[in-house]
């Protein structure tokens, strides 16, 4: 069963679909040669039943032309559509098939589904049609990890998944965002999705910069020294940049993970609530501000997007303005640098 396997992993990694299969019973009234070549299977997609035929490897006696033939046999038992499944598969043998109109796959590497082409045609549009104007808060960390780990021979998901703790579902979904919103590339090397860039890291910045989000859920107060051991963020953290403003109230941030135990701990206080005694200001993020934080400073890029909405808004008074201004600039130095 594992090529039946890898063939529903293969169309939910390239399509988004999810397939389930079941048994074909009527194999059983086959010619012996059919149960020691194949496997079977049915399946239905975009409303059409599929019978599936798999075999492990081709045997040495097999050709394109006796594959056929096996088909046609079976088409007389089947009124849908036949596939015939198989691990791996010679270019010319790949050829041949195609010349034939049989429809085939092999997981990992590529699909000939002539009856199903107008339907894949319009789901993959769907697919890389932009639905979103923000990334998720998933993409947009994957992104950043990207961006401060740029390497042109590219990223697969488990090396994303051992570096960032994400799971490899949550992987394939961010692979498909990045599909949808044009971003990169993907590529295929064997069964293997390969995230990579064409373009240099400046240039990938400012493309992707209009969908990604203020890392800021939501702004509340802490009380002190409940602070200690917190990513300094806002404009306590411009100063760790060589951007510093005048001293003010201190800025923190946690991820969705801390809050619980603040919450618990009641030491925080949203808007409107009461607080005694000096309090500072806290940030809490759409994700972890230490995931990418030097010395418990937030990352630049994130530290940034913090500021984006503000470098539009004219209650800023000139000093701040100028200082946000200037830290755009650091920024896309930094982009730059190294590419």
């Amino acid at each position: 069963m594992e090529l039946l396997e890898s063939f529903e992993e293969y169309l939910h990694t390239n399509l988004n679909l999810i397939v389930h299969s079941s048994d074909w019973l009527p194999v059983r009234s086959l010619p012996m040669y059919f149960a020691e070549c194949y496997t079977f299977s049915q399946c239905r997609i975009f409303g059409q039943e599929l019978l599936l035929v798999m075999q492990e490897k081709v045997r040495q006696d097999e050709t394109p032309k006796t594959i056929k033939k096996c088909i046609d046999l079976l088409r007389e038992q089947w009124t849908g559509e036949v596939v015939y499944i198989v691990e791996a598969l010679q270019g010319y043998d790949k050829r041949r098939l195609i010349e034939l109109k049989i429809s085939f796959v092999v997981p990992g590497n590529q699909m000939y589904l002539p009856s199903l082409g107008f339907d894949l045609r319009e789901h993959l549009k769907r697919l890389r049609t932009p639905v979103v104007k923000r990334l998720t808060p998933a993409a947009q960390v994957v992104m950043l990890f990207a961006l401060y780990n740029w390497r042109r021979d590219g990223f697969i998901p488990t090396f994303l998944a051992s570096k960032l703790k994400y799971s490899q579902m949550t992987l394939t979904r961010v692979f498909n965002e990045y599909l949808a919103a044009e971003i990169g590339c993907i590529e295929f090397e064997g069964r293997k999705r390969v995230l990579r860039f064409q373009e240099d890291r400046g240039v990938v910045w400012q493309k992707i910069l209009p969908l990604l989000r203020n890392p800021v859920k939501q702004r509340v107060k802490i009380m002190k020294p409940e602070n200690e051991g917190l990513a300094i963020a806002g404009f306590s953290a411009l100063g760790h940049y060589g951007k510093a403003l005048k001293e003010g109230n201190p800025v923190y941030a946690i991820g969705k993970s801390e809050l619980k135990a603040l919450e618990a701990a009641d030491v925080i206080r949203y808007p409107g609530e009461k607080m005694d005694g000096e309090d500072a200001d806290l940030e809490i993020w759409h994700y972890p501000p230490t995931l990418f934080a030097r010395q418990m400073v937030v990352d630049p890029l994130s530290l940034y997007l913090s500021f984006e909405s503000d470098l539009n808004e004219n209650e800023l008074d000139n000093e701040t303005l100028e200082i946000l201004k200037k830290f755009r600039k650091y920024i896309a130095a930094v982009m730059k640098a190294d590419d």
